[in-house]
């Protein structure tokens, strides 16, 4: 089996797509082999580890945009609040 090394994984690929290269890869017979990650999916672990730290990352986008959309929801109603309306 033939393998990739990469210093470290792109931070600006999505969970999704670097799942989705993950399976290109294997497909190909390619394993992953990250340094800054100590990820390396010729094994079991290294691939369990893969997709854990890829649902870790969907996960805290997830929590990211709950609480853009909560905040976004509450500030009307935090601009008509009597503090908001004080004048210094």
């Amino acid at each position: 089996m033939t393998g990739v090394m990469l210093r470290q994984l792109p931070s600006k690929l999505t969970s999704s797509e670097l799942l989705e290269t993950a399976k290109m890869l294997r497909d190909r017979q390619v394993d992953l082999l990250s340094l800054e990650e100590k990820i390396d999916t010729s094994s079991a672990a290294g691939e369990l580890i893969f997709h854990v730290f890829g649902a870790i990352a969907h996960f805290e986008r997830r929590r990211i945009s709950e609480r853009t959309r909560d905040r976004i929801a509450a500030a009307p109603a935090k601009a008509n609040s009597p503090a908001a309306n004080r004048s210094t």
